[in-house]
């Protein structure tokens, strides 16, 4: 409830003896009281309108592929743990990968740490092949800002794949992350590829897998098979050489057989 200024403030006895002082009283505590609420929201209307609005990723947002900067870097993160510990407070313990050099990092984090996200962005391109310690795609050639012709080619070091390089098929379409310190193409700045995203789940065709003993199956247990790009997979028994399966590129793990070979 708001109150009257201190100067209108008189007992109610004496407004009842004159009830036109006691009406104008209240008009101007009326007043008073609009005028005050139109003055306060005119001043938020002006702060809302003159304070900048910042992007900052608070430490307990930094989920796994959450893009930042750290010294002046990009990194993707990769884990994230928070730890208590007795007469401490409370940290964010971070795994994060530099965007730019591919080394990996873990740091404890305060909670009260904020960080500037990472000017990323998403283009759809396609592996062709590798050489040696070498990976190369091509651009779409359907994307709207790409000239009609041979598609660009570009190149990432193994440092940069990762593990993501046991999951690599010729001639399949994946996410790359462009970063540009320029504040990206939006503001003039030129994007280069730093980075992939496989999709979550693919299909992949088992080229060697050792032949189950009878009865093993019906106990269940892996063993481990071998797929289309090199990599072993532990798979259940019942796999075999020529069937396809589907597995979890995040995680490494068989997920289930979409077709028998």
């Amino acid at each position: 409830m708001e109150l009257l200024p201190s100067t209108f403030v008189t007992k109610f006895s004496d407004c009842e003896r004159d009830k036109e002082k006691f009406g104008a009283i209240l008009m101007y505590g009326e007043k008073f009281r609009r005028s005050r609420s139109h003055n306060v929201k005119i001043a938020v209307e002006k702060v809302s309108a003159t304070t900048p609005t910042t992007m900052a990723i608070p430490v307990n947002d930094l989920k796994p592929k959450t893009y930042f900067i750290y010294e002046g870097q990009p990194y993707v993160v990769l884990e994230t743990h928070h730890l208590k510990m007795q007469q401490r407070r409370p940290t964010v313990q971070v795994r994060m990968r530099n965007l730019i050099n591919g080394k990996m990092l873990e740091r404890n984090f305060a909670q009260s740490d904020i960080f500037e996200p990472a000017d990323v962005e998403h283009q759809k391109v396609k592996y062709l092949y590798a050489h040696r310690d070498q990976y190369w795609f091509s651009y779409e050639k359907d994307l709207p800002d790409r000239q009609a012709g041979p598609a660009k080619r570009f190149e990432l070091k193994s440092e940069i794949i990762g593990d993501s390089a046991k999951f690599l098929k010729p001639n399949t379409l994946i996410d790359a992350i462009a970063f540009s310190a320029e504040g990206g193409s939006a503001s003039g700045g030129e994007s280069q590829i730093i980075s992939i995203e496989l999709p979550i789940k693919m299909e992949f065709k088992v080229t060697e897998a050792p032949p189950a003993i009878r009865g093993d199956t019906a106990q269940g247990g892996v063993k481990q098979a071998t797929i289309e790009t090199g990599a072993s997979i532990n798979v259940p028994l019942f796999i075999n050489q020529g069937d396809t399966i589907l597995i979890n590129t995040e995680t490494g793990d068989y997920v289930e057989r979409v077709n028998k070979g």
